[in-house]
């Protein structure tokens, strides 16, 4: 849909936004910012109020009438597929609203680690209530406030050993320790077991779920902003931590529960929302946790497949550089006994021609040159580079061969071979 800056111009003084902005598939503000941009005077606040009282505004004169270049908006079959998709949206945040939030009183935990977890924030409660003065049953039944003014709003609980990894004001512990009650359950219930393990001298526990081989890091915290250090802050901070840390600025805990799934790659956060508690994205966060151990699972398995395939293409590039190593070495070893045999067949024709001659010698002297050919002949049979070769072919082709495997007769692997590399290529492949 095309509309020149004129037309544009008329429209907005005919239709209040919120209409013409549906009419042409925009959102008012999409619209809004297209006005601005031409350059297009908009109706004041409160015009159209005025216009149904029978008070219309004059309308202002645009500026550079001549300037009517054609605007793109958007044509009917992208604004009927942006309404839907702001339909689906609405009718999603709904449906997520209507979600019954799964509530687990401290009273039903069944695991073990939830229940020893909740000891200790009770056991941090006491702590609490001892050093302040201030009871928590009272703190419950009061209002929540941001920036705290009220200790419980601001102290957090932290986890020890074997104990599930909650860092968060004492409220959003107590909830997310019952939330992990549910958590732990629908996952053993899949075939996920959950492990803890302690790190950093047991000062940090990590908590995984664990598939196969395959495990997912994931623990519940509540995320903090910085602000300016009051004395209010400073006053409430020394009351449960004896001192002040200082400094101009304090980290306020946000009082939004969040789980964070795997701390370390494609970390994925759910948390609170305006409409949404945590306690409703239950079935989220497990699907999540699915989710994440399958992809994992499959990553792990296309390793392993690049892996084998790396190791594939290495043994044959590993045999092929072998090949033309081996092949150069034996066209040395080749020219050279070519060499010898040449130099064997010139010193043959000496020994033919120097026993014709020895024949003709005196019977004293022959007897000499007899004995010397016979030596010369034993020697040159020992040094005859034919027969020094096929003894070689003959040990390679025995059972107890023991000399280094040559390759100069086998031929080039192409880059789709897939040879028995643990029969033929192991020995080279380790001393490569």
């Amino acid at each position: 849909m095309e509309k020149t800056r004129l037309e544009l111009f008329d429209l907005v003084w005919q239709k209040p936004m919120t209409h013409l902005s549906k009419e042409l598939g925009l959102s008012d503000v999409g619209l809004r910012k297209i006005c601005v941009k031409f350059g297009i005077p908009l109706p004041a606040r409160g015009y159209w109020s005025r216009l149904q009282h029978g008070r219309q505004d004059p309308k202002p004169e645009i500026e550079f009438e001549n300037h009517n270049p054609l605007i793109q908006l958007p044509d009917e079959t992208t604004a009927e597929s942006r309404e839907q998709m702001s339909l689906m949206r609405k009718l999603s945040k709904k449906a997520a609203e209507e979600v019954a939030p799964v509530i687990r009183t401290v009273q039903q935990l069944k695991d073990p680690r939830c229940i020893k977890t909740h000891q200790a924030i009770q056991a941090r409660i006491s702590e609490l209530e001892k050093k302040t003065g201030q009871k928590y049953d009272d703190y419950k039944r009061s209002s929540r406030s941001f920036p705290p003014k009220k200790v419980y709003d601001l102290a957090l609980f932290r986890p020890r050993s074997q104990q599930i990894p909650i860092t968060a004001t004492i409220d959003n512990a107590i909830r997310a320790v019952c939330i992990a009650d549910v958590v732990l359950e629908r996952l053993a219930s899949m075939g996920i077991r959950v492990e803890l393990k302690d790190v950093n001298d047991a000062r940090v526990t990590e908590m995984c779920a664990i598939k196969g081989e395959q495990s997912l890091e994931f623990r519940f915290w509540e995320p903090t902003t910085r602000s300016t250090r009051t004395n209010a802050i400073t006053s409430l901070e020394r009351l449960f931590e004896l001192y002040s840390f200082g400094g101009d600025t304090i980290m306020l805990p946000r009082h939004i529960l969040t789980v964070q799934l795997d701390g370390r790659f494609g970390t994925t956060v759910i948390q609170d929302k305006a409409s949404v508690k945590l306690e409703q994205q239950i079935d989220l966060i497990v699907e999540k946790i699915v989710q994440k151990l399958d992809a994992k699972a499959k990553a792990h398995i296309e390793h392993i497949a690049w892996e084998k395939e790396y190791e594939r293409k290495k043994a044959i590039r590993i045999h092929n550089t072998r090949v033309t190593e081996d092949r150069a070495r034996q066209l040395q070893v080749a020219i050279k006994e070519s060499t010898d045999f040449e130099k064997l067949i010139r010193l043959k024709r000496y020994l033919k021609q120097l026993s014709l001659a020895i024949e003709k010698l005196p019977p004293e002297q022959k007897v000499y040159g007899r004995a010397w050919m016979q030596m010369i002949r034993q020697a040159r049979n020992e040094i005859n580079p034919i027969a020094t070769r096929l003894a070689a072919f003959r040990d390679l082709a025995s059972d107890d061969e023991s000399v280094e495997r040559e390759y100069w007769g086998l031929e080039y692997l192409d880059e789709d071979a897939d040879p028995d590399f643990e029969e033929v290529f192991s020995d080279e492949l380790d001393s490569w």
